[in-house]
């Protein structure tokens, strides 16, 4: 007996976990973006560039995971007013209404926020960690049948 497609079941599932994390975000309005500044990244991923979204993930890929883990998802192909940006989208944290921008800037993932620093309140932070993770695991899960994004189905 071949356990293979069992296992590919099993892996599969397991990736239907990292979509739990769009649960604590809800897609924003691109108008959210303008404001918003890239220094949370050094609170949420350290002062290196060693392991950052932009050098695990690249800027199309991290649009690809986005647009798979959020329904309705609203991207302004124009990015943040056109400063060296191709495209933003806007994710809203219901708990606390901080809103998080992912964007491609210079042609790297990127993410900015409208809170760092000590005003961003705990919950914010914690649940844009979960997010973060999600969107760099190489499981990221695509919404037809579990498959990763970017892998054949």
């Amino acid at each position: 007996m071949n356990s293979k497609p069992m296992e590919v079941t099993k892996a599969r599932n397991a990736n239907y976990k990292l979509k739990d994390v769009a649960k604590l975000f809800s897609p924003g309005l691109p108008e959210a973006a303008e404001g918003t500044c890239g220094n949370i990244r050094r609170q949420i991923e350290g002062d290196t560039w060693r392991g950052s979204i932009g050098e695990s993930t690249s800027a199309p890929y991290l649009l690809a995971r986005l647009c798979a883990l959020f329904e309705d998802l609203r991207i302004q192909t124009s990015g943040q007013s056109g400063y060296k940006c191709t495209w933003a989208t806007v994710l809203v944290h219901p708990e606390t209404g901080h809103v998080v921008t992912f964007y491609d800037y210079k042609g790297s993932a990127a993410f900015g926020s409208d809170v760092y620093g000590k005003n961003a309140p705990k919950a914010f932070i914690r649940d844009l960690k979960k997010l973060i993770r999600a969107l760099k695991d190489d499981r990221c899960p695509h919404p037809y049948d579990g498959c990763v994004v970017g892998e054949v189905a």
